[in-house]
């Protein structure tokens, strides 16, 4: 007996036809003739039959859902990524389960049935990411509708009875799955795994997303990751987190020149006066990815620094953009505030390396110099330009003269750092310049503009730091001024 035909009936189930004449529905046919369904699917719905009845998207939904309820989830996914390749864009229903399935809690009852949840999970995060390629971010924009619509108690009620039942028992781990996330999936059960997820059996599709407040809630959840190795359930919430930010980046790179309708502007939180000037929670969790090194592994370390980079661009990037509703000078003082807390010098720099708009390089080093519990800076102020415009002669005459306060150690090498950065952002500026220039005086024959920085003013503004540290009191000097010539010295080699 084979699947002949399909069709929907008045109460919307879909049917099968049999060459029996038998009707019957999707999951009794699966339950004895799976081989049989499959063939017809990939004979009577692939691509030339979807392309000539558009109305075959319908029973393609169907019968993902049909297959996902009875547990054959990665035929539904090969299903839907055969729709995918017709042009055939998934329902929000069907995007809707994935992300259920990303999320979803499953008792691990073996080592197997653990590499199964971990491969079906993989291949959800592929459809959804080739769903959003194909079909652009509206295509996923129904997963952004879905946060704050469930009840937070739910989701914290599902973690803390799995936290209470600890009983991972370490063994070796294989290579991981193909994706650049670690995690360990030769264990029979793993802390969090070790609960089925029952609280929400009952509600609609989606609703799992839902435990989330918003997207900063998901992105805290997912950054703040401290273990070696991620469960089940922590992957899938990293896995949707990567669509999602892959969502927010097409989303914006498409609406660059109407930035107030993305969607990332929406996760921003308003004051009293409706305006976007509340920062704090996204500098926060980045400030923290670049930080938290110690217990993480290095994969989840590298991908919650790119994480944390993309978020970080895009606030700036709404900031820069003019935007009335998003206050960019709100966005620098709170960004100078959480970059001035770091102690340590090298996540400082991470921080100001991942920063891609030289401008906002150039008006936090600005603040910096302000700053007299950091510098003293009688002069700079004297003469400085607007926020943002720096000069080689201001560079020269001013910024190389400023001293350290209070004088110590530390605080000559934070100024160092500080002004070694305001360099690099004045020079890629001027470079910009000098390339828009020299396109120009290929039009009209006019010798383009040079750098005006000389390597002899690096030279001299080294020596002054250095006489600040030998009379700042120190017990490791020749190290402070070891790490200062290497600062100076790739400075000057650049202009050399």
């Amino acid at each position: 007996m084979t699947v002949i035909n399909h069709f929907v009936d008045k109460d919307g189930t879909l049917k099968l036809t049999l060459d029996t004449g038998q009707i019957c529905t999707v999951p009794q046919v699966l339950a004895t003739r799976a081989t049989e369904l499959h063939t017809y699917i990939h004979n009577h719905m692939d691509s030339t039959h979807i392309e000539a009845k558009k109305h075959s998207a319908a029973p393609i939904n169907m019968i993902f859902s049909e297959y996902v309820e009875v547990g054959h989830v990665e035929a539904a996914i090969e299903l839907i990524s055969l729709a995918i390749s017709s042009y055939q864009q998934p329902s929000t229903q069907v995007i809707l389960i994935l992300t259920d399935l990303l999320l979803k809690r499953v008792k691990v009852t073996s080592r197997r049935h653990r590499k199964q949840l971990a491969r079906e999970k993989a291949l959800v995060h592929q459809v959804l990411i080739r769903t959003l390629q194909r079909f652009g971010p509206r295509s996923l924009s129904c997963l952004w509708a879905m946060f704050g619509a469930y009840q937070q108690s739910t989701f914290d009620a599902v973690d803390a009875a799995a936290a209470k039942k600890k009983r991972g028992r370490p063994k070796k781990a294989p290579a991981p799955p193909p994706t650049a996330m670690v995690i360990t999936i030769d264990e029979d059960t793993d802390e969090e795994d070790e609960q089925e997820d029952e609280v929400d059996w009952d509600v609609d599709y989606g609703k799992r997303l839902s435990r989330f407040v918003d997207f900063k809630h998901m992105a805290q959840l997912c950054l703040e990751v401290k273990n070696t190795k991620l469960s089940l359930s922590e992957w899938g919430k990293r896995l949707l987190f990567d669509v999602m930010m892959k969502l927010l980046v097409m989303d914006m790179r498409l609406k660059q020149n109407k930035l107030a309708d993305s969607m990332f502007l929406a996760s921003i939180a308003t004051d009293s006066l409706g305006l976007r000037t509340r920062f704090e929670p996204y500098l926060a969790m980045i400030v923290e990815a670049f930080s938290s090194t110690d217990a993480q592994h290095p994969a989840i370390h590298t991908e919650n620094v790119d994480y944390a980079t993309q978020i970080l661009n895009m606030l700036i990037t709404l900031a820069l953009s003019g935007n009335e509703l998003v206050r960019g000078t709100y966005l620098l003082e709170q960004t100078y505030q959480a970059f001035m807390a770091v102690d340590d010098m090298e996540v400082l720099q991470q921080l100001l390396r991942a920063v891609q708009y030289p401008l906002f390089i150039l008006q936090l080093c600005d603040m910096f110099l302000l700053d007299e519990k950091h510098c003293n800076a009688e002069s700079y102020k004297r003469v400085r330009l607007p926020r943002g415009r720096m000069t080689a002669a201001v560079l020269q005459d001013h910024v190389f003269k400023i001293e350290a306060r209070p004088l110590s150690a530390y605080n000559v090498w934070r100024l160092c750092i500080m002004v070694s950065w305001l360099w690099r952002a004045f020079m890629q500026q001027t470079s910009l310049r000098i390339d828009l220039a020299h396109t120009a005086s290929q039009v009209v024959n006019i010798r383009p503009p040079k750098p005006a920085i000389a390597a002899q003013s690096l030279i001299d503004w080294k020596q002054h730091l250095s006489n600040q540290l030998h009379r700042a009191s120190s017990d490791h000097k020749h190290v402070w001024v070891e790490r200062i010539d290497q600062v100076v010295d790739a400075m000057v080699a650049t202009i050399e």
